[in-house]
């Protein structure tokens, strides 16, 4: 017995191409004296090597030490056959040993079928291959049929050959053949007939369990419409009739979900399904259900198609209803469904109702406002209101200084639940701005400052609390504790990374109502828009990778679905749309909050002052006015930023006032505004022009200061610039004689002393030609000497400029502070 195997040399290509060719009855072109020496040499052993190539097959043997090969070609669809032997029998004999070393190179690597090939018995054989071409012709048996028996289930449709004995009984003819019946050249020509043939339908071979299996359900309706007639005049097959007509086609499923109330503002969904009409059973729906498969097998039906969108909603649906811990949903999510391809909804009459009141205007609620708020606020409070009353949450994106904090206040007041607490979550640069809004709006409700020596149970009596986002991180682990009535995200775009610590502590935060503020454009913030929404409704937009897919498959489809789908909740108003109920100016003190570094400073700084100088305002007017005023330029500079003082060397993030203008910069230029900056201190404007650069880098950025000679060329280039930009400008050299009314919004990042000289600078663009309204802010930082300022401007703006103004001079200013404590010292602020 031998077991030496030849080498063989081939491509992928010349594999496929002999594969095909194997299928012609070969043999009929050999003697059966040359097919019975060829055999022989086969068994024997004695091929050394097959090289293949597309178009021939050159067979090395060796005989006496002695080399010998055959040479087959393929020319005009038949096989013609050369050799180096001078003996044509032998030649000949070689080639036929060559086709069947090719039969079984291709069996073991296109068809990998048993390897049943190859005769190992112990049979004797002629020592001398002269001696083999002239032996007694081998008797051939006659061909078996090939049975095919073919089987349809969910893992496809499965394919098992059979050998038709003589007797009637089968044989496996895909496995290892019993020693006494190998198969014939015929019968191995069938075999290879049917690997081509399967794999040409795209079955795939399983070896462990000798079938083949046609996995894709998609492909069996053509294979049995298309291939399997062809099949027919080869083999036999047997399958169940009715199944094979179930499989000729596939049938579409139809999908409906049912949609009942349930306590709450949630609801229960039945899905069900049907084809042609007919319900499917429950253990059908059920199947569907859970597997969510695009095509799936139904004994009794066939192979049906859930169509790729309905696998998807439920897959989505099953994700989301999952993250709500039961069978129930939010009713809100009942939204995500509507208007959803291949898909039916049908609501109870409690939830139709419900759905027709979410579409109601909120001009339906007529409960009374306050004055102070505007048409369009007033249409805000009442829109945040009935969004709550029917369980739905929103996000108010109004352009900024449209008024977005008035608008919350209102509504914490008037709609606010008085059993539970109330939070607003801020930069911690906002967090000030809050308590100002609600000082002026509505002094009587108490705000408290989330701090980290604080407990959201520590309260006496419900509270709004006011926390920055740090802060709101850092309390996390108690947020589990506490139900909120609101909960408010301010510059919600803080959370647009929903893996963030920051966005993670705000979902975690649990309320019955939940309001979004931003005054970003949200056309080219689609990402930020899901995170946003996982705030909001939890669920509404999908799961966040499904999002994306969506996004980046074909945005002009999805984002038109997208804004249909958030509509009802989100309410935006830029400054053109309610320009009528604007007045020409808006000015607003926006209050700073102190970094770490600033507060250290000022801190020491006044209380080196009030050592040096006294405490008796009076006496040092007399004695040391000089050493006064340079002290409070000292804590004006430490007020704007550290770094202004003669010693400073600190990092652009030790300026609250510097982090307060960067939040308010962004949403305002990329609502495509133009922006003017003034300050007294020049190394200031240097020192935000730094970070503009560094954080802002796409907009254009024009200076106006004292050493400037050419002031036309940065206001010419502002004012014609049609882009969004920022023009920074010095006091002394924007005062008056220039023009910037292309803008429409002005930061003041340190107030003046001389109301006058503020509304000079203020007119250089509130003045004829500007046809916008001019939204003045006023930075003033917590606690110090500046909002002392501010708190008299306000209260005696006509007395001002008689006692602060003329500070040179120093005239009636005891009228106003007795001690230089007063003025100066730090009130307590908030850490972030």
């Amino acid at each position: 017995m031998y077991s030496r195997y030849a080498k063989r040399l081939f491509t992928k290509q010349a594999i496929e191409k002999w594969f095909e060719r194997l299928t012609k009855d070969w043999e009929n072109a050999f003697s059966e004296e040359e097919i019975e020496a060829g055999r022989l040499l086969y068994r024997r052993g004695e091929v050394r090597e097959v090289e293949l190539s597309e178009q021939d097959a050159i067979i090395h043997c060796k005989f006496d030490k002695k080399e010998s090969y055959a040479m087959i070609d393929w020319k005009n669809g038949a096989f013609e056959v050369r050799s180096s032997s001078m003996r044509k029998p032998l030649g000949r004999a070689i080639a036929v040993a060559g086709f069947y070393e090719i039969e079984e190179m291709v069996v073991e690597e296109v068809a990998p079928v048993s390897d049943f090939y190859r005769d190992e018995s112990d049979e004797e054989e002629s020592d001398s291959i002269l001696e083999a071409t002239d032996a007694v012709p081998e008797t051939f048996e006659e061909a078996r049929v090939l049975d095919l028996w073919l089987q349809l289930n969910q893992q496809g449709l499965t394919l098992n050959a059979f050998w038709v004995n003589d007797d009637g009984s089968h044989t496996p003819a895909l496995k290892a053949p019993p020693e006494d019946r190998l198969p014939n050249s015929k019968e191995r020509e069938q075999v290879i007939r049917l690997a081509g043939l399967a794999r040409r339908s795209e079955f795939q071979f399983f070896k462990n369990n000798s079938v083949y299996r046609l996995h894709n359900l998609g492909l069996v309706p053509p294979f049995i419409v298309d291939a399997l007639p062809g099949w027919r005049q080869y083999f036999d097959i047997r399958m169940d009739k009715d199944m094979e007509e179930r499989a000729q086609a596939i049938r579409e499923v139809d999908l409906e979900v049912v949609a009942e109330t349930r306590e709450g503002d949630r609801a229960s969904l039945e899905w069900r399904f049907s084809v042609d009409g007919t319900d499917l059973g429950n253990d059908s729906a059920s199947a569907l259900f859970k597997r969510g498969m695009t095509l799936y097998f139904l004994p009794e039906i066939g192979i049906v198609r859930l169509g790729e969108r309905q696998g998807k909603i439920i897959h989505e649906y099953k994700e989301v209803q999952s993250s709500f811990g039961g069978e129930e949903i939010p009713r809100y999510m009942l939204l995500s469904l509507f208007g959803k391809e291949q898909l039916k909804v049908s609501l109870s009459k409690e939830l139709k109702r419900w759905h027709r009141d979410l579409q109601d205007s909120a001009r339906k609620d007529k409960n009374s406002l306050p004055k102070f708020l505007r048409d369009y606020q007033r249409y805000g409070v009442r829109w945040f209101a009935h969004l709550g009353r029917v369980g739905c949450h929103g996000l108010l994106a109004d352009e900024m200084g449209l008024g977005k904090t008035v608008q919350v206040a209102t509504l914490l007041k008037l709609y606010g639940s008085g059993r539970k607490p109330n939070l607003i979550v801020c930069p911690a640069s906002v967090v000030p701005v809050w308590h100002n809004e609600f000082r002026r709006w509505f002094p009587r409700t108490e705000l408290e400052t989330l701090q980290s020596n604080h407990h959201f149970g520590d309260q006496s009596e419900p509270k709004i609390w006011v926390a920055s986002y740090t802060q709101l991180r850092r309390h996390k682990h108690l947020l589990n504790e506490v139900q909120f009535a609101h909960v408010v995200l301010d510059e919600a775009q803080s959370i647009k990374n929903p893996d963030a610590k920051v966005s993670q502590a705000c979902f975690a935060a649990k309320a019955e109502h939940r309001l979004a503020l931003t005054g970003t454009p949200l056309e080219n913030k689609n990402q930020d828009l899901w995170s946003i929404f996982r705030f909001l409704m939890p669920g509404l937009l999908g799961g966040r990778k499904a999002f994306q897919e969506d996004l980046e498959r074909d945005p002009s489809v999805f984002l038109p679905k997208l804004n249909k789908q958030i509509s009802p909740f989100v309410l935006r108003r830029t400054k053109m749309e309610v320009a009528k109920e604007l007045p020409e100016k808006v000015e607003t003190n926006l209050l700073c909050p102190m970094t770490e570094v600033q507060r250290r400073e000022y801190a020491r700084l006044t209380s080196e002052g009030i050592q040096e100088l006294g405490n008796d305002i009076d006496s040092i007017l007399k004695e040391k006015n000089l050493n006064l005023l340079s002290l409070l330029t000292r804590l004006r500079q430490v007020a704007c930023d550290p770094d202004l003082l003669p010693w400073g060397n600190n990092t652009l993030e030790d300026s609250g006032k510097i982090k307060t203008l960067l939040d308010r910069l962004s949403d305002i230029l990329s609502s495509g505004h133009k922006v003017v900056i003034f300050s007294q201190f020049v190394s200031f404007l240097d020192r935000i022009r730094k970070i503009i650069r560094q954080k802002l880098p796409d907009y254009s950025v024009y200076e106006l200061r004292g050493s400037t000679t050419n002031r036309a060329k940065p206001v010419t280039g502002f004012q014609d610039d049609p882009n969004a930009s920022i023009m920074l400008v010095s006091l002394k050299a924007g005062g008056t004689g220039i023009t910037l009314h292309a803008a429409d919004y002005v930061f003041l990042m340190d107030p003046w002393w001389n109301p006058a000289i503020e509304d000079q600078a203020i007119d250089r663009v509130h003045r004829i030609g500007q046809d916008k309204t001019v939204f003045v802010y006023r930075l003033v930082t917590q606690g110090t000497i500046e909002e002392r300022i501010m708190e008299l401007k306000a209260s005696k703006r006509d007395l001002f400029e008689q006692v602060i103004g003329s500070l040179t001079e120093m005239r009636d200013f005891t009228s106003y502070f007795q001690k230089l404590s007063d003025l100066i010292l730090l009130n307590s602020g908030t850490d972030e």
